[in-house]
């Protein structure tokens, strides 16, 4: 009889399901392009309203199931850069945002889209995207969760397609 230690016993694999490409996918292509940005933060006890100012792109990554989101602009003088890679999770039934700025800052943020609206949450932000009916434009409005649960008012930009 052999003695085994449990650590030492190989898992078994359960195979995953390939990833198809899907009508959730094609619903990203809302955001593909180049897009302007301007807009203020929410002036708190701790702070002034600052005009917010980027340029953004999102672009497909090779295979269609994932675009990357780049900006880079200034939030008052302070600069502000970063990516973020949004997909589609069927196993959730969600859109993911992976999120890395230039100040250091990772987040991430699950969403779902209805019409022209996109709706996303993390642990400390949450945003809704939404696009004009001839989509050269959306309106992007963020909140922040405060102490005691609350959630207020971060910021409101609109961006607008570049052609």
């Amino acid at each position: 009889m052999t003695n085994r230690s449990a650590t030492l016993e190989r898992d078994t694999i359960v195979p995953e399901p390939k990833p198809r490409l899907g009508p959730e996918h094609r619903q990203l292509g809302a955001f593909a392009g180049a897009w302007t940005a301007e807009g203020v933060t929410v002036a708190s006890a701790s702070a002034a309203a600052e005009k917010m100012a980027h340029e953004h792109t999102y672009e497909w990554l090779p295979g269609g199931f994932f675009l990357l989101h780049r900006w880079n602009g200034h939030i008052g003088a302070h600069p502000s850069k970063g990516i973020e890679v949004i997909g589609y999770d069927p196993s959730s039934q969600a859109y993911e945002v992976h999120f890395f700025d230039s100040d250091g800052w990772s987040r991430i943020y699950q969403g779902s889209v209805r019409d022209r609206t996109w709706a996303f949450t993390g642990s400390r932000e949450r945003y809704t995207v939404t696009f004009a009916n001839d989509g050269k434009t959306m309106t992007i409005h963020w909140d922040q969760l405060r102490d005691g649960g609350d959630w207020k008012p971060l910021c409101d930009v609109t961006a607008t397609r570049n052609h």
